[in-house]
């Protein structure tokens, strides 16, 4: 009964931005006009409520323009109000199967199943994948079938004296939430910013959750090297919630440093590359 009454009261309340039933405040980006609510807007958002409150031209007008906003964006951000959630839409169960932190990945994808070769790319430095739970090529590998610790030369067939008793490392595929696709990256990231510009209670927290997931399973999609510069070109240096999510997905692909894209950013943007090597170094225990 109380399950099913939450659900009437929360139709009710996502059915009063469509209907504009009681509005007295209106949002506009662009051509777009939302009869919005100052009880709804106002308290999760404090820039809404100060400019509600100032005595200005907005306030007389009973309106409050965003002409700098993406239009597709203030949309998400209506949505947010009144429904305490933005397209796609990501069950919670969804959004914790897959924690993004700062340990190795537990995904083995099909070239770092032994016998390992590295790509002819990384010829001449070792191509530093994370091979399994004991070694990453570049690192550990070579190292360990030769015997000298300082060997860092190119693995050739390289297999792990540990693992072939137990198999080759099994792959685990998490499929992406339905309904999600690579152009969410950039969705999130635009949400995360403008939670932080609008000072929107409880939305950058859901945007970094859901960027979190889609760089889980679309870090190698054109739109990563996309969101990665709009992040750090759009939210202040002092933000890490996006960029520490950024050094963990390229610090556990390390793949994408032959991405050119990826490569140009690195030498672009400040920080990129040291948050990297910092994530990279926490997680090889160098720091130790």
């Amino acid at each position: 009964m109380a399950t099913e009454t939450r659900k009437q009261i929360l139709s009710s309340v996502q059915s009063l931005l469509s209907s504009g039933l009681y509005s007295d405040i209106d949002i506009t980006c662009g051509p777009d006009v939302y009869h919005a609510h100052r009880a709804i807007v106002c308290t999760r958002s404090e820039f809404f409520a100060g400019a509600a409150r100032f005595p200005g031209v907005e306030s007389d007008a009973k309106s409050i323009d965003l002409p700098d906003e993406e239009r597709e964006t203030v949309k998400l951000l209506m949505q947010f109000f009144y429904e305490g959630d933005y397209l796609p839409i990501i069950s919670d169960s969804s959004l914790t199967a897959t924690p993004f932190q700062t340990s190795k990945p537990s995904v083995f994808t099909p070239q770092q199943v032994f016998p390992h070769t590295c790509p002819p790319s990384m010829f001449q430095r070792g191509c530093m994948m994370v091979l399994c739970p004991h070694h990453t090529c570049g690192s550990h590998c070579q190292a360990a079938s030769t015997g000298f610790s300082q060997t860092r030369t190119v693995c050739s067939n390289f297999t792990c004296p540990s693992c072939p008793a137990l198999g080759p490392p099994a792959q685990i595929v998490i499929p992406p939430p339905g309904g999600t696709q690579s152009a969410d990256l950039l969705t999130h990231a635009n949400m995360y910013a403008i939670a932080d510009r609008l000072i929107v209670t409880g939305l950058k927290a859901l945007a970094l959750a859901k960027f979190q997931s889609a760089c889980t399973h679309y870090w190698d999609t054109p739109e990563f090297p996309a969101a990665v510069e709009y992040i750090f070109t759009s939210t202040p240096e002092e933000d890490s919630g996006l960029r520490n999510t950024v050094y963990v997905a390229i610090s556990n692909h390390m793949q994408l440093m032959e991405d050119e894209k990826i490569k140009a950013l690195m030498m672009e943007l400040n920080g990129l590359a040291y948050g990297v090597l910092h994530v990279k170094a926490t997680q090889n225990e160098w720091l130790k």
